[in-house]
């Protein structure tokens, strides 16, 4: 998953470094049952979704909750509550989204398009994700019980891209916990779409969710953030471990299964352990230096760029990351992997 660090003197992509123990990750063919135990970075501030940018709360209340859209492993957006892409007027005004039918929240209750727009409306006045989006937004309303229009002030390029951004996602909400907790409100309701659902949370233990059984996947294939998702496991257990090298030592024990957000000097050691599965995930982040361009020397730009053409930066990521597998050196202002995307979208 793309993680974005922003910190310019030139670009830094680095990679992230995640590991499984060697028997779920290496397995062909997957069986209902058992337990998985996640290592994550520590207790999330909060499992609502609308509320934070948090990488690691997208994580854990991605297995929850649901949105109309994501994105695919080509970073384009995909349906996954909407039953395909929205329709367009001819203006480029108004965006008509019909949903699935059939899909029900935790709590047993089939979602709507009432669900839809009282989430919505409380992700657009709040999230920071949907502020761009939301200033040329007009309103939003339920044609039907299955119908969604959102009405625009102003043609936007960004509809379908911000509804479908992965990141302090636009989960949707049953409508009466969608208005229950306003903003700035956190939810602390847990009631989402998703193939698990929350049971509990002990702070410094763990986050443990459960098998939807009534869950109702989309057809296709497993695709990115979206497609087909299957819940093989009957548990996930997110395990608060905030040292890194804590959570390296509780996947070499066998304590935890999975552990996010590993050193790159773990690598070696963890992929010479036949017991485990050293996972790279490319791009994951990029670190940039920012200089202050209101105040003091650096409003000067010939001196921003002589600092600029006077530091080497390999030596720097040599020595901040260590191997070189775990960055590369790139003056663009996003992922080269998701400006591919975004051409194949032209």
């Amino acid at each position: 998953m793309s993680r974005g660090l922003r910190s310019a003197l030139s670009l830094l992509l680095a990679a992230g470094l995640v590991a499984a123990t060697g028997l779920e990750a290496q397995a062909q063919t997957p069986k209902k049952g058992g337990v998985l135990k996640v290592a994550v970075l520590g207790d999330p501030p909060t499992l609502d979704a609308h509320w934070t940018t948090a990488n690691f709360v997208e994580i854990i209340t991605q297995h929850m909750y649901e949105s109309l859209y994501t994105l695919d492993q080509n970073y384009q957006p995909i349906p996954v509550l909407a039953e395909g892409l929205p329709a367009v007027s001819a203006d480029g005004l108004i965006y008509t989204i019909k949903l699935r039918q059939g899909i029900r929240f935790h709590n047993g209750k089939e979602m709507t398009s009432e669900d839809v727009v009282a989430s919505l409306k409380r992700w657009g006045g709040y999230a920071a994700q949907a502020k761009a989006l939301w200033t040329s937004v007009e309103g939003v309303r339920a044609v039907d019980t299955s119908t969604v229009e959102i009405e625009l002030k102003e043609k936007s390029g960004i509809v379908l891209i911000s509804l479908a951004n992965a990141n302090n996602f636009s989960a949707i909400y049953p409508k009466e916990i969608a208005e229950k907790y306003p903003t700035p409100g956190k939810v602390t309701e847990y009631i989402g779409t998703g193939p698990f659902k929350f049971v509990e949370w002990k702070p410094d233990v763990h986050i443990r969710m459960v098998r939807y059984d009534d869950y109702k996947p989309r057809p296709e294939a497993a695709n990115g953030y979206g497609g087909r998702k299957v819940a093989y496991v009957d548990e996930i257990r997110w395990i608060p471990v905030p040292e890194v090298a804590t959570r390296v030592a509780s996947l070499e024990s066998g304590e935890v299964d999975f552990a996010d957000d590993l050193q790159a000097v773990a690598y070696d050691r963890i992929k010479d352990n036949p017991k485990l599965r050293a996972i790279v995930v490319r791009p994951y982040a990029w670190a940039m230096g920012v200089f202050n361009k209101k105040d003091g020397l650096m409003t000067n730009v010939k001196l921003r760029q002589a600092v600029q053409a006077a530091v080497d930066i390999e030596p720097v990521m040599r020595a901040a990351v260590g191997n070189p597998v775990f960055y590369r050196l790139d003056s663009a202002l996003a992922f080269t992997e998701q400006a591919v995307a975004l051409q194949g979208r032209r």
